[in-house]
């Protein structure tokens, strides 16, 4: 699968490539670690390669979002809102009517083929939700995977106030989210990283220090065994080769493709660093112990 490259130097091969296309990505964390920063930097990423862009904003005035891109040094934004490429939309969030039709119809009239949509932030919508509020964010998220791929920004503290069920919604429903966090504890680790979850892609599981340059945007420093754990370990080809030769010589002719397949998927995911040979000597166990 050919995954959405996010624009965010240093975070697409801690995700694996990046996000699956059609999918929706929460990236979650207090006021000022550069959520705005971030949807921005991914929604330009994909207008510089001919994609489309609408951002919705709970904030900005296409105006403010003009003068945010200028301040960050990205002065191509305002060219792409003139030449209808980019969509820039100021919303206020009433209930839940207005989140599944409204928003959704808005979102689609600055829809092409090719879409990458911002919403900062979601949290309005969803702060003090019902059950029936719940519903229509679940219905939303599921037309906006429709539309194309999606970044939306969630407040931490105000989720936490409104109890667990309040922050779990939109974390579950989403097909990954990224913890931004300023902890303080010095010039290298002020800003952290975390990939939290990343529905069907093997992901960085640390704690990564980024940085916020003008020119730029957000930057994620990880370093060489970091990229390591992620990365693919080619090496182990053999192993797998040889589970599925025996595959091919024991499995009944109703399991062959489905087992094979299943190893050929995992040789080139592995990237644990020791070798697969007793997993896949439990797999064959398993899956033929019946047919030897």
């Amino acid at each position: 699968m050919k995954k959405v490259k996010t624009g965010i130097y240093g975070l697409d091969t801690l995700l694996g490539g990046g996000y699956r296309p059609g999918s929706v990505n929460a990236v979650l964390g207090t006021t000022g670690v550069g959520k705005t920063i971030y949807g921005i930097q991914y929604i330009l990423y994909g207008l510089n390669r001919g994609e489309n862009g609408v951002y919705i904003s709970v904030e900005m005035t296409e105006e403010d979002f003009i003068s945010e891109c200028e301040q960050m040094g990205w002065k191509e934004a305002e060219t792409y809102i003139e030449n209808n490429k980019l969509t820039v939309h100021q919303v206020y969030a009433e209930d839940t009517v207005f989140l599944v039709k409204d928003l959704i119809g808005m979102i689609e009239r600055g829809c092409g083929e090719k879409n990458r949509i911002v919403i900062d932030s979601l949290t309005p919508f969803i702060f003090r939700s019902d059950t029936k509020r719940r519903k229509g964010i679940a219905e939303f998220f599921r037309k906006l995977r429709y539309l194309g791929t999606s970044v939306v920004t969630l407040e931490e503290p105000f989720l936490n106030t409104g109890g667990f069920e309040n922050s779990a919604v939109p974390i579950l429903l989403s097909d990954s989210v990224i913890r931004l966090q300023n902890v303080g504890y010095g010039e290298l680790f002020s800003r952290t990283l975390r990939i939290v979850k990343h529905r069907g892609s093997h992901h960085g599981e640390g704690i990564y220090p980024y940085y916020i340059e003008r020119g730029l945007g957000i930057v994620v420093e990880a370093s060489e065994s970091d990229i390591k754990q992620v990365m693919p370990k080619k090496e182990y080809s053999k192993e797998f080769k040889q589970a599925i030769d025996i595959v091919k010589k024991k499995a009944p002719e109703n399991l062959r493709e489905i087992l094979i397949n299943r190893l050929e998927e995992s040789s080139t995911s592995w990237v644990r660093s020791e070798s697969p040979e007793d997993t896949l000597k439990y797999f064959l166990e398993s899956e033929l112990g019946d047919h030897e």
